[in-house]
Order: C-alpha cells, then structure tokens, then sequence
C-alpha cells in the first residue's frame, strides 16, 4: 500500500476536456507511467520537455492543456513554469497537477499561490498516477465549474474591459462563495481597476479563511502599499518569501516597500533577486538604479538607466527617487535628483512643470519659499492649466509680499533647451 497522501485544493469542478498534456517530470521512470495514463483517459497529445523553457514554450503555445509539474526539477524553475502557466492574465485556464516528494507549507503555498488543482505527496505508483488523472480528466469534461467563466475572464482582460472580467468574477464569487482562489482573482481584478478597499475587504476575508495563502497575503500587500504602510507590507512580504522565496512579482514588491521605507541595502539586495531569475527584468533595473541614486551612486545609476530609458523615463525615475529621499527627510538629496530630473528632460516636456512644482513643495518644506516660489512660478508658467501650480505660485507671492503673476521664476525658460541630458 503506497503511503503517499494527496491534497485536493477545495475549488469547485471544471470544465473542459483536456486535449493536450505537457509532463515537466525529470524522473525518468515516471515519464512513461504518466504518458500511458493520459493516453488511457483520452488526452490526445502529450508532450514530455526536458527543460523549464521548453516546457513554457509549450504552455504559450497550448494555453488550456494539463500541466503536470515534478517538483524535483527544483524550486526555482517550477515557480517559472507555475508562473507561465497561469498565462498574462493569470486567470485559471488550465488543470495542473504537482507531484512532490512532502506536503510541506512550501508546497501548499505552491498549490494556492498558482491554483494547482490536484497535489501529489510522497511516493508515487501507478494506482496513483491512474486515479489522479482519472479524476483530472473526469472534472474538466464534467462541465459545472468555474473554468470557463475564467477563460472568459482572461479574454476581458486581454481586450482591457476589466469591467466585464470583474462583473464575471462577481458573479463565480456568488456562485462558490467557498472558493479562495475565486476571492483572490476578484480582489487582483478591484486592484486593477483602483478598488482598493473594496481589494482589501475581500482578501480580509480570504486571509481569514487560510492565513497561509500566498496570493491573498501577497495581494493585501500591495494594499498596504497602496496605503502608505510600506513596514506593514514589507513585512507581510517577507512572511511570503520565506514559504517562496523565487516569486519574481512579490520580491519586486518587497523592493519596493523596502526603498519606501529607507531601508535601501536591503531592497537592494531583493531587486538582486529578482535580477538572478530574470537578467533583463525592467523593474528591477530600475529598481535597483533608484536605490543607487538614494545613496548617492548617482554616475553607476545613471549607467544603469541609460541603458533602459529616454530622457522622459529618466525624468521619471529621478522624480520617483527624489519623491522618496523627500519623504525620508533628505532634502538636500531630493532637491538634487529633481534639478537632475529637470536637467535630463528638459523645459520643453510637459512633464517639466510636475517636475517644478515637485521642487517647489520640496523648497517650501525647507522652508525656502523664495525658492519655492520660483518653482511654482516656472511650473504654471509651462503649463497654464496646471491649476495647482499657480495656486501656489499666487499664495506663496501673496506672503511674500511680492505680486501675483509676476516673472517669478527669474528668466524665460521657454527657449531653454536641454535635450535628454543629465
């Protein structure tokens, strides 16, 4: 008698037939067992892949077939399998069995973090390789679950119309008002869409029904962020990263709320992470150019950025910097990266006059109005309509003494011309 244990994600039945099967199982013996069991139930293509990128080649290409995943090909390379099969739009759109030598939080973690239908602990025979794809099979060709209304669900969101994909998710919610992994793709969905407390109230619940599921805590996360609560979230996602440490999206959030916080060596080293699963990743580039730039590494940040972006993006992500050293009370710092922002994009760009008025509420909280008032001046000077900015402008010249409207900024920049250089 085998004395393997199998876990079963409570999800609702699916529906579909399954047609194709793509097997990333590095045990040679089980290979062929798993082969012959899906050509008994009916799957007509199975396709066996040596490799993590062969293996999401194939899970583009087939985008509803079973995925069954051996652990044992290691952790890193199943979280980009697990991640790649969840598609662009991470609805649940496929059937994905886990075979794994324990049931450990690690891989319980796995199971709701990438909707694993079926998971296999312990050792692994025939009998059981025969009833897992038995029972795979026999709930997509049941025809009463939620998978079809997800596919729907990833098609809104490919065509953009998140309204539609979240009156679907609505309505499952409704329908298995038990199903986490259907709270959780609501919740991302209200996040998408900016519903943020709407966001939190359902992942509230959903952390309180499974405290361990990563997707909820990882969700609740970015709402704390989306607060303000940086320490909170970062917290939070370390709790996560310590059950999964090769998630690339959560590693790039803990970065994030790492940087928000001050705490730049170590979200130095997160965006590290992230760069040694994935070389080219945008984020983490820029991510780790922001942190340089935030301890002064301003030469080895701007080669790093230079290799990524325009003058406008580079603009951008100075902004986003100064806005932090701002915040964590380097003001001498974050006036420097807006002048830098400033002198990367030039007057010419409509985003110059946020960029002035972001120097300008940096002057006035030094306490250097005079100053401010330059840059409020210069900021609704390059755009008139910019109502906030001569706001300022006119209150500021109003304490000073000095009139409103006037040439507040010291010369006519409107002919100045710097062109993408820092």
């Amino acid at each position: 008698m085998s004395t393997a244990r199998t876990f079963e994600a409570t999800r609702a039945s699916t529906s579909g037939i399954v047609n194709e099967a793509i097997l990333y199982v590095q045990r040679a013996s089980l290979r062929p067992v798993l082969r012959q069991e899906l050509k008994a139930a009916g799957v007509g293509e199975v396709f066996a892949v040596e490799d993590s990128e062969s293996c999401i080649q194939h899970l583009v290409k087939y985008p509803h077939a079973l995925l069954v995943v051996d652990v044992e090909a290691g952790g890193r390379a199943v979280n980009g399998v697990l991640a790649a099969a969840q598609g662009s739009f991470k609805a649940d759109t496929r059937p994905i069995f886990l075979i794994a030598p324990e049931l450990s939080h690690a891989i319980v973690g796995l199971g709701s973090e990438y909707n694993v239908g079926r998971i296999h602990s312990g050792e692994i025979s025939r009998a059981a390789v025969h009833g897992h794809i038995q029972t795979i099979v026999r709930d997509e060709a049941d025809g009463k679950g939620a998978r079809a209304a997800l596919q729907h669900v990833a098609d809104a969101r490919l065509r953009g119309d998140l309204d539609r994909a979240g009156e679907l998710l609505e309505d499952l919610q409704r329908r298995f008002p038990s199903d986490l992994r259907l709270q959780c793709e609501l919740a991302d969905n209200m996040i998408q869409e900016g519903r943020w407390d709407e966001a939190m109230a359902v992942l509230d619940h959903a952390r309180g029904v499974d405290p361990h599921n990563l997707r909820a805590q990882h969700l609740f996360a970015r709402c704390l962020m989306k607060k303000g609560r940086f320490d909170e979230a970062a917290a939070l996602l370390h709790e996560c990263k310590a059950i999964n440490p090769y998630h690339i999206e959560r590693l790039l959030d803990l970065g994030t709320a790492l940087m928000s916080t001050g705490r730049i060596q170590e979200a130095l080293q997160s965006f590290a992470e992230v760069l040694d699963l994935d070389a080219g990743n945008r984020r983490a580039l820029e991510g780790k150019a922001q942190c340089q730039l935030l301890v002064g590494d301003v030469n080895e940040a701007l080669a790093l950025l230079k290799q990524l972006s325009g003058g406008r993006e580079l603009a951008a992500l100075f902004n986003n910097a100064a806005v932090l050293a701002i915040r964590q009370g380097r003001f001498e710092q974050g006036t420097s990266l807006y002048k830098t922002a400033i002198g990367a994009l030039g007057t010419r760009d409509g985003l110059a006059a946020r960029l002035f008025f972001n120097l300008g509420v940096a002057y006035h909280k030094m306490s250097r109005d005079d100053e401010a008032l330059d840059c409020f001046g210069a900021a609704a000077s390059l755009d008139p309509q910019f109502a906030k900015a001569k706001h300022n402008a006119d209150a500021l010249a109003a304490k000073l003494g000095r009139p409103a409207g006037a040439d507040v900024f010291g010369g006519d920049f409107a002919d100045e011309r710097v062109e993408n250089k820092v």
